[in-house]
């Protein structure tokens, strides 16, 4: 800021430094798509969660007073390489590792159903399509859902993919939103899921300039046949 303009603001200079610390600008990094793994390699576990670590010229992750960058992450953003726009651009894609994807649904008492609540999203026209028959809830979730939602009637709620439970379990509620994930998202979603897609999937086919080089299905269905095979073996050789 100039001097000038600091005069403008009627501010002293180190009263608009001090304002600042309080907000820290970092620039972001960008990377082409074969650059991949120059980010991946950041991003490692801490506890539970993954996380963006700034790593030193060894691999090291930089010690906590020096970071600019440590957040958690939850995927990848797929920016174009185009003028940036207000509003949704629906030229952007994220990627989400299968462990953070969740969607968000109005959950509402119901004594008529299994858990006694029901969820539903929303659909065109003011619409709710009900999803309850896809949740899956212990006595431990169903007891701190009701206790999250207090005496509301409602509340949207964070929900996630379980494959381990072939249902979607309880993970939060979602007080500072007012409305649920609309049908296109959640189809979306599910159809996310469907594909399956890895990170290591990710990385190998964006290695490849051409979509007709990507071999991606052939060398997986070889190393996917090897590997039956060598189990087989090692099956009849006992």
């Amino acid at each position: 800021l100039s001097d000038r303009y600091l005069k403008y603001l009627d501010f002293k200079k180190e009263k608009v430094h001090a304002k600042m610390k309080i907000l820290p600008l970092v620039m972001k990094h960008f990377y082409p798509t074969s650059k991949l793994s120059d980010i991946t390699k950041h991003i490692q576990f801490e506890g539970a969660d993954r996380v963006y670590l700034e790593l030193d010229g060894l691999g090291r992750p930089i010690p906590p007073e020096a970071r600019k960058r440590h957040h958690k992450s939850d995927g990848l953003i797929f920016a174009p390489d185009l003028p940036y726009h207000r509003g949704t651009d629906f030229n952007y894609m994220k990627w989400k590792w299968h462990d953070t994807i969740t969607l968000d649904f109005e959950c509402r008492r119901n004594q008529h159903t299994k858990y006694g609540v029901s969820l539903a999203f929303a659909a065109e026209g003011n619409d709710k399509v009900d999803f309850t028959d896809h949740i899956v809830m212990g006595v431990h979730e169903y007891h701190r859902l009701l206790g999250d939602m207090g005496a509301n009637p409602t509340l949207i709620t964070e929900w996630e993919w379980s494959p381990e439970c072939s249902g979607w379990i309880y993970k939060m509620p979602r007080p500072d939103k007012k409305k649920s994930n609309f049908s296109r998202t959640v189809l979306a979603t599910i159809m996310e899921l469907a594909e399956g897609m890895d990170i290591e999937e990710v990385e190998y086919r964006l290695t490849f300039a051409r979509p007709e080089d990507d071999d991606w299905e052939q060398a997986l269905a070889v190393r996917r046949k090897a590997l039956l095979d060598d189990r087989r073996k090692a099956i009849s050789g006992r």
